[in-house]
């Protein structure tokens, strides 16, 4: 069983509260097969934000997956290396739950179609 997860930016929709813009992003976990899906609100792409919404939504599911995939997003991926191999924090955070994990290649999105299009229904319900 695959686990997808990724960030994406809700900064389009135009969101507010009490009038203010409320610039955020969504940590958006999915299983492609059943589409079940968990998110979580954050507001940087960091590697804190990460692991907090992957240990989030493993809990809400009640199990975790054989392999975590990911894009390149720098919590993950040491993208100053040419290799582009995992950060020790992020392996770390896999071997806790004792999975493997896998990365697209950068800026190869289609490679991450489920959750992708995963945030696109999702923003399109909330920008109803």
């Amino acid at each position: 069983m695959l686990g997808e997860s990724d960030f994406t930016h809700m900064s389009s929709l135009g969101v507010t509260i009490m009038g203010q813009p409320f610039d955020h992003l969504m940590y958006h976990f999915v299983l492609p097969y059943s589409n079940w899906e968990a998110g979580k609100i954050c507001f940087s792409e960091s590697f804190e934000s990460l692991a907090e919404g992957l240990q989030e939504a493993l809990w809400e599911l009640g199990g975790v997956p054989a392999m975590h995939q990911t894009d390149s997003l720098s919590a993950a991926v040491s993208n100053l290396s040419e290799k582009r191999e995992f950060t020790r924090r992020y392996v770390a955070l896999l071997e806790h739950y004792g999975r493997g994990g896998r990365k697209i290649q950068p800026r190869k999105a289609n490679e991450n179609g489920d959750v992708e299009q995963r945030h696109y229904r999702f923003k399109m319900a909330v920008d109803q």
